[in-house]
């Protein structure tokens, strides 16, 4: 099951956004040239069945262990449902959350009663078709809000049901999707099946070879690449052919050739990074370079804004027309962010800057994080993390060994010398750091 993820113990964290950017561009490269190299499953491709959330409080509980045991608090703080199981995960929009007691696992409501009891080996959360994904016997099956099997159990693997209806599930090594009705797309025959994208199509692999199939199951786009990533919502997808990355349309033509030994999305300006023997630059949808690949390191650009470029070890800002808006100057440098402010490190001290390259908080901190968009950002004095407003004032005393990120609904976990606790969008401790665990 998944418990806390912290944002400054890289190893344990998934939601995470990175401090520095030479830290990013170095584990997206291991991902993009392991998978180009080897054929392996890539991390663009791949899933699995806890889909992460956006709201910490889920229909405003949030699971909590205490004493070795899990149970569920609202957001004053108070119990709702009393620690009593021995693993759970967040409430589903029906208001339902899988539970473990005495070994098996089953649901409850809200009131912490059974609607279905335990009587599983696993148990997913229902997704919004009402069904959930349970082990019963060594295999997987799916059954609805009433307990009862819509899909008896015969999968060696399944994942929760995606918006469009489907669920990849493996029967013996190989994957295949099926419906709520229990209909399978095609017989199972893939290696690895990654997202539907918002075009409906889906990566597969086949013979170590990466193609895509449409939503009735049909291979529109015969399996010929290494790698191949999520199609994006501008309608293309990176795949890597022979070492190299290009990009794709839904009929598989190259839009822009394979030229590439990394590639990423492209912004809402219109711009994608990429790396060429090892060097950074900038290219437009027409696959033209606008700034050439001749930097050490290059961050994305966010939102359309500006991206932290390196040039002879250190680090400025480039806007969309390649030209620099901040010369380089610092030794490290995180995007644009919540505020349009810039974490960025001179000296061995973190402040922040805004778009000009003015420092509006001054660099007085061992390390720094984003700017949410509660106004709020992580800092570091001392070992201890604590809260800044865009003002650099201090709204959460710096006493936390770890936080993490700020969630959607404005909270954020903490861990303190006691245990773990949570604080809401103003850094004010709503829950003591007390806990011994918190599932999100």
């Amino acid at each position: 099951m998944r418990k806390a993820k912290f944002l400054t113990k890289a190893s344990k964290q998934k939601k995470i956004i990175l401090i520095e950017v030479i830290v990013l561009v170095l584990i997206l490269a291991v991902v993009l040239l392991v998978s180009c190299q080897g054929g392996k499953e890539s991390a663009s491709t791949t899933k699995t069945a806890d889909q992460e959330q956006n709201h910490l409080f889920a229909n405003g509980l949030l699971a909590v262990c205490q004493d070795g045991q899990w149970g569920y608090v609202n957001p004053k703080g108070e119990f709702a449902i009393a620690p009593q199981f021995q693993e759970v995960q967040p409430f589903s929009s029906q208001k339902l959350a899988a539970v473990s007691k005495d070994g098996l696992w089953g649901y409850i409501n809200t009131k912490g009663e059974f609607v279905i009891q335990p009587q599983f080996e696993r148990a997913n959360i229902f997704t919004d078709n009402g069904l959930a994904a349970v082990k019963v016997e060594g295999l997987w099956g799916y059954i609805n809000t009433k307990g009862e099997f819509a899909i008896q159990p015969q999968l060696e693997s399944a994942w929760n049901f995606d918006d469009n209806g489907l669920a990849a599930v493996r029967q013996g090594d190989l994957w295949t999707f099926v419906d709520a009705s229990g209909k399978f797309l095609r017989e199972a025959c893939f290696e690895r099946v990654g997202y539907f994208g918002p075009n409906g199509l889906v990566a597969v692999r086949q013979d170590s070879h990466w193609g895509y199939m449409n939503e009735k199951g049909e291979i529109v786009i015969s399996p010929r690449y290494s790698d191949a990533t999520i199609f994006a919502e501008d309608g293309l997808a990176r795949v890597c052919a022979e070492g190299l990355y290009g990009y794709v349309n839904a009929e598989g033509d190259y839009v822009i050739d394979p030229l590439f030994n990394m590639a990423w999305d492209f912004a809402e300006n219109g711009l994608a990074r990429v790396c060429v023997k090892g060097k950074y630059g900038f290219i437009n949808r027409e696959g033209e370079f606008v700034t050439e690949a001749v930097y050490d390191i290059a961050g994305d650009f966010e939102d359309g804004k500006l991206a932290p470029v390196m040039e002879q070890q250190l680090y400025g800002y480039m806007n969309a027309k390649g030209e620099w808006a901040i010369i380089c100057q610092f030794d490290k440098a995180n995007r644009f962010a919540g505020k349009d402010l810039a974490a960025v490190q001179q000296q061995g001290q973190w402040g922040f800057v805004n778009t000009k390259g003015e420092f509006v908080i001054q660099p007085q901190f061992t390390m720094a994080q984003d700017f949410a968009d509660n106004g709020l950002a992580w800092v570091c004095v001392d070992g201890k993390w604590g809260c800044i407003n865009s003002k650099g004032k201090m709204v959460t005393e710096a006493i936390y060994d770890d936080c993490s990120n700020f969630f959607d609904d404005g909270y954020a976990v903490v861990e303190g010398s006691e245990g773990m606790g949570v604080i809401d969008a103003k850094g004010k401790e709503i829950l003591p750091a007390q806990f011994d665990d918190i599932w999100y």
